[in-house]
């Protein structure tokens, strides 16, 4: 055929109607179906019958994907094992955090993942609406393993240094279920921020967080910078009042009180 896409747009896309992209997938497989198992005058026969006898004079294609390169995009992979993609995310395997890899839409149904040397290593359906994660629960196997472990590590340590913080345990529970895919990381960042910090301070913040249910290390900081100035203030007000009081002086220090009692 000539011109293919002409024959489509003119024979199955004009007036025709699709409720989404895999609608129009599933109907142009109909399309194709029946257009190839139908008898046509011009190769006295159908092209399904066609293709079989001609299918074994074919090269066949090369084992690896050769794309253009124009067609591959990069991104890098956070610690939660994602890329972001066309206002969605998608997982990749936990060994290429904080690596570089190639992404590429195949017919706009799927996303495919690429390594470095173009080794196909994640792929994923593309979905019709943007805010979406989707995760192959695969590529957490063992990776899952390793942040449980360290995230109790951290625990322990959490509790050991604030144990007399009432909602110490629904500030952990918080941080899980808001950063499932990586809490470990986040409450270790948060940690290593605390041991620059007093304890009463770093446990208001913690009440901030659990108040306006945020939890990282940027928005940790910025309550901590402001808690730790106002402690500055107070303690300076505190010292002047006590100094305030020491300023006592006999009359007799004074010339005025000298001749007063003489």
């Amino acid at each position: 055929m000539e011109n293919p896409f002409g024959f489509i747009e003119h024979h199955f896309v004009k007036n025709n109607s699709f409720e989404s992209f895999e609608d129009f997938h599933f109907k142009l497989k109909v399309f194709q179906n029946e257009f190839n198992n139908r008898y046509h005058s011009t190769i006295k026969g159908n092209p399904i019958e066609l293709f079989e006898k001609e299918k074994a004079f074919l090269i066949p294609l090369p084992k690896e994907n050769i794309f253009l390169p124009s067609l591959f995009s990069l991104r890098k992979a956070t610690s939660d094992c994602l890329i972001s993609y066309n206002g969605n995310r998608y997982s990749v395997p936990h060994y290429f955090i904080g690596k570089e890899v190639w992404v590429k839409s195949y017919k706009g149904l799927k996303l495919e993942v690429y390594s470095q040397a173009k080794k196909l290593i994640a792929t994923h359906p593309i979905p019709l609406n943007k805010g979406n994660i989707i995760i192959d629960k695969s590529h957490y196997k063992s990776y899952s393993n390793i942040q449980q472990n360290s995230f109790d590590s951290l625990k322990h340590k959490f509790l050991e240094r604030f144990c007399e913080f009432n909602d110490k345990e629904l500030f952990l529970d918080l941080i899980k279920s808001q950063k499932r895919l990586n809490p470990a990381y986040h409450l270790k960042h948060i940690l290593s921020l605390f041991e620059y910090y007093d304890t009463k301070d770093c446990i208001c913040v913690m009440q901030e967080c659990i108040k306006y249910h945020i939890f990282n290390y940027h928005f940790a900081k910025s309550e901590l910078q402001r808690y730790s100035l106002k402690t500055d203030a107070l303690s300076e007000v505190k010292s002047f009042a006590v100094t305030s009081k020491n300023v006592k002086r006999s009359l007799k220090e004074y010339a005025y009180g000298r001749n007063q009692q003489s």
